[in-house]
């Protein structure tokens, strides 16, 4: 399909009228979202840093002796405790004892100076407060609580509140009685243990929008005997920030409008000469020598124009001399000949170059597949993977990692092959080992920040591959699987056979910003002898020469057969049952393999 120069024009000058007002109004609206929550943030570790210094000894007394209750007298087994879904609340002691604890002289005095401590602060994170009622405790935009940290869990993923200046029922709200047990969604509590304040960004749960802080409450000896938790309500301003994108998507559009409008003005100005021009060429194609274009300005259409003419007078003047100008015409292809031999050789060099960066990225892909050795380490599972690209670089991952007790599996399928796909291939390893070191227990989150960042850098690349991936957590003979992939085959030692379908836990990676909404996971446990196999489409969708497909039953098939030898003996036998239906076939996708057995 070919394109006037016109269109051509229009459409550029559109393109990138629209971009330069896209990341202009992209900058603004993120300076001031950050410029928003740093301020809230900043007022609220300040409060915190305050309010920690009004607790004296009394109140550091009254915290101690209210953790000592509440451990006496929770009815919270620690296997009940960590059947709290993260982000989830519950009841800690009996109602009864909760609410004779509750009139105590320790837990009202804390209750109070909570209290105090949220009024006090309204005029520090509303300016505005002196213009308006002063709000009570019911109705303040902040919220106030102490939480201490169970013994029987040193790692702070589960803490019980001593104190909170919600503890009733109001509204909508339940209460936050003395002894409420806490999983935490959020590291910000566990990382204040440490002796640091932390804040959050903006998050939203059941009970609104909120911003965090939470500050160490600490005694004469540096020890911190509980965490200080401050709840700003930043509805107002979540609401404030939704306005302005929406203003921001209107300019964007407003400025799509007038960028289209500017650019059909430009290129009509720039198209009628170009258009008299193609016309006069077309006029000397049909061998009509005697046309010629009227020079209306002096830019540079004219002077185009006017070389134009002087081309024209010129070729009446060769057409007297035929010979002469064959001559010179043989000549002048000989150089372009010779220009063109030169580009071929360097087109050569180029194509050699090309095949050594890809070879380059192939042995990289191949160096950071987990080596053999490493996976005889691994605790309780006898592990055996395999991965055969189908071009020069390949589009399958898959590890397995080990840190801190724990191991991380995963495997995933790049849409297409070649070096794009190879490079976020190495992203998606690179990222998810990372994680990993950084403690990133959740993992529903592991996978949404994993998306986040690939999302941004498979932009900066400007490519469109994403990728199916799912994850596993393993540990002591359990398996935690979250993420979209191929179905995952379970072979128990009974020979029966399970198939769990991964399309409801997840969504490619890197093809939307955020997919936190559909990220779940499921969880089974292992026996002694039983096997796990994962794998690429490449395995099941392997082709014989009649064009049929290797299949997933086939797949379970050959895995029941061998489940009592070792996962390299499955491995190999798959991967020459597969080799086998493939025959003289040529091979169209990775082939990528995953064995795991229970020790």
């Amino acid at each position: 399909m070919k394109f006037s120069f016109a269109l051509k024009v229009g459409f550029a000058t559109t393109a990138l009228s629209i971009t330069l007002t896209s990341t202009a109004v992209y900058w603004f609206y993120s300076q001031v979202n950050t410029i928003v929550q740093n301020q809230i943030t900043g007022r609220l570790r300040d409060i915190g840093y305050m309010a920690s210094f009004q607790f004296e000894e009394e109140d550091q007394a009254a915290i101690r002796r209210l953790q000592t209750l509440t451990e006496e007298q929770s009815i919270l087994s620690t296997a009940d405790i960590q059947g709290i879904p993260a982000g989830e609340f519950k009841l800690g002691l009996v109602p009864a004892v909760a609410a004779a604890a509750m009139q105590t002289p320790d837990f009202q005095r804390i209750v109070q100076l909570l209290r105090r401590i949220e009024q006090v602060s309204q005029s520090d994170i509303q300016p505005l407060q002196d213009f308006y009622p002063q709000a009570d405790w019911e109705t303040s935009n902040l919220a106030t609580y102490l939480m201490v940290n169970i013994p029987e869990f040193p790692d702070y993923q589960f803490l019980r509140f001593i104190g909170s200046s919600r503890h009733e029922e109001i509204g909508d709200w339940p209460g936050n009685p003395l002894g409420n047990t806490y999983a935490i969604s959020d590291q910000v509590f566990a990382r204040t243990f440490g002796g640091e304040a932390q804040t959050t960004g903006i998050y939203k749960d059941i009970y609104g929008t909120w911003i965090t802080a939470a500050l160490p409450i600490k005694n004469s000896q540096g020890e911190v005997l509980a965490v200080l938790g401050v709840d700003y309500n930043a509805q107002t301003e979540a609401n404030q920030l939704r306005a302005l994108q929406y203003i921001c998507y209107a300019i964007i559009l407003a400025g799509l409008v007038l960028s289209i409008l500017l650019s059909a003005l430009i290129a009509r100005w720039l198209g009628q000469p170009i258009t008299q021009l193609r016309d006069a060429a077309e006029q000397v194609q049909a061998k009509n020598f005697d046309v010629s274009l009227a020079v209306k300005s002096q830019d540079e259409l004219g002077l185009l124009a006017q070389a134009f003419n002087s081309m024209i007078a010129e070729i009446r003047s060769y057409a007297h001399d035929l010979e002469t100008k064959v001559t010179q015409r043989t000549h002048e292809l000989q150089i372009a000949n010779a220009e063109i031999s030169n580009l071929y050789e360097r087109l050569k060099e180029e194509n050699l170059r090309m095949g050594s960066e890809l070879e380059v990225t192939r042995k990289l892909q191949q160096l950071i597949l987990p080596k053999e050795a490493e996976l005889e380490r691994i605790p309780g599972l006898d592990i055996a993977g395999f991965m055969e690209p189908a071009n020069e670089v390949g589009g399958d991952y898959y590890d397995v990692l080990q840190h801190n007790g724990r191991v991380k599996i995963g495997i995933g399928d790049v849409t297409g092959h070649g070096l794009e796909s190879g490079m976020v291939m190495i992203m998606t390893q690179m990222a998810v080992r990372t994680l990993l070191k950084s403690n990133e227990t959740d993992s529903r989150q592991f996978i949404n920040i994993l998306n986040q960042a690939m999302y941004d850098n498979i932009q900066r690349m400007g490519s469109d591959k994403n990728l199916t991936l799912a994850l596993l957590d393993y540990y002591d003979k359990s398996l935690t699987l979250t993420g979209q992939h191929e179905e995952m085959i379970v072979v128990r030692t009974n020979g029966d056979v399970e198939r769990i379908d991964t399309i409801d836990l997840g969504f490619p990676v890197g093809l939307e910003s955020e997919i936190k909404d559909f990220i779940f996971k499921t969880e089974l446990t292992l026996e002694v002898g039983d096997v796990v196999v994962l794998y690429t489409d490449g395995v099941t969708e392997a082709e014989n020469p009649h064009g049929e497909l290797y299949g997933l039953e086939r797949l379970c098939r050959i895995v029941q057969q061998y489940k009592q030898e070792s996962a390299a003996a499955i491995r190999q036998a798959v991967i020459e049952d597969v080799r086998g239906h493939i025959g003289t076939q040529k091979v169209f996708d990775d082939i990528t393999l995953l064995v795991l057995k229970q020790k």
